[in-house]
This record gives structure tokens, C-alpha cells and sequence, in this order.
């Protein structure tokens, strides 16, 4: 086609959307059989005509699950006798909870919300005493709710150690828990605001996340092992161990938002499995212990480790090397900011590398691969981000009398 003919062609293209635009109103509005459906989390498809065409009901089932929040302010659908329940319960008055339940003639386990039992929410708020006189009331601790979820499924969510503990003495197994909703976001290395670097090679961290975050968006279920070890809730693991739970390989997976750890200092024997988190938890070394007393699958074997230190040995030396080149070329007060980011930065590596991989033939022990590990990534982060960091002054002031 000539480029004359190209010109003609596309001066007509606006024209030809606007006619078929046109025609797709006028078609539908001709066509009954057209039709808008809303679809909320609580929709049954096979009640309503047409939509299975569209939509499954395991659909529409995922979409209530991932969107499901047990701690809502929901008021539509609800009783009002209901409502005043479980505010009473948000605020864990365990007197005026039972009062309430025997003033009006409730069961035990009444259904709140979308299945909800009272030991639901004060087990999802970590409220112990409550739990404990629901459970002599005859509370049904194995109960669930529209969603698959149990008390304890709820405050394994909630990081709810306490209450999670009142469960299992009243005989409620881990083993009992199918998944559970990705509820709860916690710092990492990946989401880090700034970092300060002292003459002394200490470093102070501040993170965009609070210690603990509330997931507002869509909250996948997942395994629970997964999630614990991933948010680092240690303490509820331990309890899970503790009590015999024997943790599941094979319900071990990734999710599709979270890529396997590839890189060549990640050893292949960890990539899935409960250590994979570790290189990017900031003080993640009680649940490494945790992991290693109980022996969970997963942690680098020999063979892999001594790979990783040759990966970070000979990452020393280039860091070297490529320091020394940058040294004699430049001094540090020529330097602009990012490179005098860059160059603290490199400085910090060296230190960091020649604590864990100086000599050529060593090796790592699984701590050592850890710690190095969790720093080497900590830094990547700082590369990444460049001059988003504040680097203490008195590096500065100490790299300034360079020449």
C-alpha cells in the first residue's frame, strides 16, 4: 500500500468507529435478550437466568471468599439484635457478651454474618477470656462459617495467639484448617522507606509499612504454614509445631503473584519451601531457629551452600575491583549524590561480603548463608532505589576527607 493510500486510510478510521460504536448501541437497545447483571459476593447463579453463561458458581464463591472481612461494618442483612452482638464482641467485654447472649435467649452459636459463630470474632480478635466462657457454654469449636472458616482459621488471620491457644487445649487440631485468607501485611525488605548507614557499618531502617497492616484488598486463601512463615508470625507457628502439627510439602506452593527465588545465590532446595522468605524478613532469625529445631524441609544442603559462597565470593572480589577502578578515577568529594550514594553503598558490600566470603575456599553454615543472605538483598534494595535513602551524615562526613 502507497503511503498516499496509508493517509486516506486512516483519515476514515475515526468515522468507522463512531459507526460501529453507533450500531452496538442501537443492536443492543433492539435486543432484549441483552441484559446487565450485578453481581455481588452472595450471588447464587443458579437462581439467576442467564448469568451461568457469563459466570461459575466456584467463581463467584473465590470473589466472596477473597473479599470476605469478618472485622466489617456491615449492617445490611443483619438483625439489630445481631448488630449490638457483635459490637459487643469487637470490643471484647466478656460480661456484657454473655449477659447479652442469656438476656436474649440466644444460642451459643448463633449465626451473625454469612455463618459467623460469637467464637468466630472474639477468636479473630484474640479475646481469650471471652473464648474460654464461650467454650464452657458449649460453643462449637470446630464450627464453620460460609467461607470454610473455623475459629482457629480466623485467628491463625488475625496473628491471635492467645485465643488460637484457648482452641487447641479445647482440642482443635491444625490439621483441621483447609487455608485461610491472606488478612495481614508485615514489613520487608521490599518495601523499605530509607535507610541510615553510621561510620560503624550499624544501619537503621525505616519502613513505608507499619509493623502490621490490615490487607484491604483481595485476600487469597492460601496454606497456613505459608502465610505464617511469610508474615513471620513465629509465635503462632511455634504453637502449631508445639502441638504436633507436621508441616504439608505438598500443599507448599507459590502463589501466582510471587515468583520463585531464580537468583544464583538462592539455593535451589529453598526456592519453595517455609526458609524461602527469610533473605527478605526483617529479624527473621527466631523463626529460622524455629524451622531449624523442628527440621522442616527446605533448608540449603551442603552442595548448595558451598555454591552460594562461591557466588558471594566472587561477587566480593568484583565489588573490589570495580571500588579500586572507582577510586583511583575519582575522589569522593567530585562525586555527585548518586554516586556517592553508590560508593558508601559499595563500601558497605565489602564490609558486609568480608565478614561472611573472604577466603576462596570456605563455605557457609545455614545461619551464616542466612544472615549474608539477608543483608546482600537488604542492599539490593538501597541499589534499587538510589538516592531515595538518607545515608547518615558521619559516613559522609568520613568519606568527604577522601581525596
Amino acid at each position: 500500500m502507497k503511503k498516499d493510500n496509508i493517509y486516506v486510510f486512516l483519515s476514515f478510521v475515526p468515522m468507522l468507529i463512531l459507526i460501529a460504536v453507533l450500531w452496538g448501541i442501537i443492536y443492543i437497545e433492539q435486543n432484549p435478550k441483552h441484559k446487565k447483571y450485578t453481581i455481588t459476593s452472595d450471588t447464587n447463579v443458579s437462581r439467576v437466568k442467564g448469568l451461568s453463561k457469563y459466570v461459575t458458581g466456584e467463581e463467584i464463591d473465590d470473589f466472596a471468599f477473597r473479599y470476605w472481612d469478618i472485622d466489617n461494618n456491615h449492617t445490611e442483612d443483619i438483625k439489630p439484635q445481631l448488630l449490638n452482638l457483635r459490637t459487643l464482641l469487637k470490643q471484647k467485654d466478656t460480661d456484657k457478651i454473655l449477659f447479652y447472649i442469656k438476656d436474649n435467649n440466644l444460642s451459643v452459636d448463633v449465626k451473625i454474618e454469612n455463618g459467623t459463630t460469637p467464637l468466630m470474632y472474639s477468636s479473630f480478635y484474640n479475646d481469650e477470656n471471652t473464648s474460654k466462657e464461650l467454650i464452657k457454654l458449649g460453643a462449637n469449636v470446630h464450627a464453620k462459617d460460609e467461607y470454610g472458616l473455623s475459629p482457629l482459621a480466623y485467628a491463625i488471620e488475625n496473628n491471635s495467639v492467645k485465643s488460637a491457644k484457648v482452641l487447641v487445649d479445647s482440642g482443635v487440631k491444625f490439621e483441621e484448617i483447609d487455608k485461610v485468607q491472606i488478612y495481614l501485611y508485615t514489613k520487608t525488605n521490599h518495601n523499605i522507606k530509607k535507610v541510615e548507614i553510621d561510620e560503624n557499618n550499624n544501619t537503621k531502617i525505616y519502613y513505608k509499612r507499619k509493623d502490621v497492616e490490615k490487607n484491604t484488598g483481595s485476600k487469597d486463601g492460601t496454606y497456613f504454614v505459608f502465610y505464617l512463615t511469610f508474615r513471620n508470625f513465629t509465635d503462632m507457628l511455634n504453637l502449631a509445631l508445639k502441638s504436633g502439627y507436621k508441616v504439608s510439602k505438598e500443599k507448599w506452593h507459590l502463589p501466582l503473584y510471587m515468583p520463585a527465588f531464580s537468583n544464583l545465590e538462592i539455593a535451589q532446595n529453598t526456592e519453595k519451601s517455609p526458609f524461602s522468605h527469610l533473605i527478605y524478613t526483617p529479624n527473621y532469625k527466631p523463626l529460622l531457629e524455629l524451622l531449624l529445631k523442628y527440621d522442616i524441609f527446605g533448608k540449603p544442603n551442603k552442595e548448595e551452600l558451598r555454591r552460594a559462597y562461591e557466588y558471594c565470593h566472587e561477587e566480593y572480589n568484583g565489588i573490589i575491583k570495580f571500588y579500586q577502578r572507582i577510586d583511583k578515577k575519582y575522589s569522593f568529594k567530585s562525586l555527585d549524590e548518586e554516586g556517592k550514594l553508590g560508593r558508601i553503598v559499595a563500601e558497605y558490600r565489602i564490609n558486609n561480603h568480608k565478614k561472611y566470603c573472604k577466603d576462596k575456599n570456605g563455605t557457609f553454615n545455614v545461619r551464616g548463608y542466612f544472615d549474608w543472605a539477608n543483608k546482600k538483598h537488604l542492599l539490593d534494595n538501597v541499589d534499587r532505589l538510589g538516592n531515595k535513602f538518607l545515608i547518615n551524615s558521619s559516613l559522609n562526613k568520613q568519606n568527604n576527607t577522601k581525596e
